[in-house]
């Protein structure tokens, strides 16, 4: 038909390193991508306070997460790298998780790797997820950008964590991060609206607690179901049992929330186990102490129930949407 020998040995060789076969695969493989969203419709687990939340509502969408999935094809990756470019002048950060992802094919390493710098000239930031799950991809995605004098790629190790760094820049950017230092019981969400005398009395009935990074605070074996912690300072993961046998992060808590309420009030075993991610502080109250504050103040009990069902509320909504 006219075509040379040395042109039909280059399209025979394309075919067989991109697998461009007109018959392969049998079947039509299932899209690339599974989900597209942003940190308006879906946030990280990480409880955060009022202040917070209106940023992220307002900006959250500047970042947008692709949820890989199936096998990455040469094709497959130029779709996905069509969908991560599209819009990239509007955000700010862009997450690839590849938590169900099966296979990547190495031809795809150069595509993705160009992704980060067409990021970068944009004025984004381009992080991964989950990509441990595929060591032979994060190896040789990491050999070839350091074979061409690139920075490695920021991988996170899971979407849930990526989500939260991202949110923590926009936050940083366009609000204002809640301090890291410790606040008293008069700055807890479950006092507000208490007069100083009631929060005085509180203060009587409750244990002042420390706990180091990394130290485990309630377990879901746990029979004693007497307290519930009011964070004061650090961070917190509520922690699930996967069907894999690994733990889940479901929520973070940070200061002026709490710990242990559902337990407690319900004399039922806890809701998962509860890590310190960070130096924690954070003020014990049990039944006896309930008790005695129902006997001097009625009132004040009212009030910090109230408060206490708001803020379960929010911390319940926000798994509802992570589900």
């Amino acid at each position: 038909h006219g075509n040379s020998v040395r042109g039909i040995a280059v399209c025979e060789e394309l075919s067989e390193e991109l697998g461009l076969h007109v018959m392969s695969p049998a079947r039509r493989p299932a899209p690339p991508i599974r989900v597209e969203r942003t940190c308006v419709d879906s946030r990280s687990k990480r409880m955060r306070p009022e202040s917070e939340q209106r940023v992220l509502s307002e900006h959250g969408w500047r970042v947008r997460a692709l949820e890989l999935q199936g096998e990455i094809s040469f094709a497959a990756g130029e779709l996905v790298t069509s969908a991560a470019l599209n819009g990239i002048s509007q955000i700010e950060y862009g997450v690839l998780d590849f938590r169900t992802v099966r296979e990547v094919d190495p031809i795809d390493i150069p595509i993705f790797s160009h992704l980060f710098e067409s990021f970068s000239e944009s004025g984004a930031e381009l992080v991964l997820s989950a990509v441990d799950r595929l060591p032979e991809f994060s190896e040789k995605l990491n050999t070839y950008r350091e074979r061409h004098d690139l920075p490695p790629a920021r991988i996170f190790p899971d979407l849930d964590l990526a989500l939260e760094w991202c949110e923590q820049g926009l936050i940083a950017r366009y609000g204002e991060l809640a301090p890291e230092e410790e606040i008293s019981l008069g700055r807890h969400g479950t006092t507000i609206g208490m007069s100083p005398e009631q929060i005085q009395l509180l203060a009587d009935n409750v244990e002042y607690r420390t706990y180091a990074a990394g130290d485990l605070i309630y377990d879901d074996s746990d029979s004693d179901v007497d307290e519930m912690l009011l964070v004061t300072r650090g961070k917190i993961s509520l922690l699930m049992n996967g069907r894999d046998g690994n733990h889940r992060r479901v929520a973070t808590l940070t200061a002026g929330m709490t710990l242990g309420e559902v337990g407690m009030l319900s004399e039922q075993r806890r809701f998962g186990t509860s890590r310190a991610d960070s130096d924690v502080t954070a003020y014990a109250l049990d039944h006896e102490g309930l008790d005695n504050l129902r006997a001097a103040d009625p009132d004040m009990v009212g009030t910090f129930f109230a408060n206490l069902l708001k803020m379960f509320a929010v911390r319940v909504g926000n798994m509802r949407d992570s589900i």
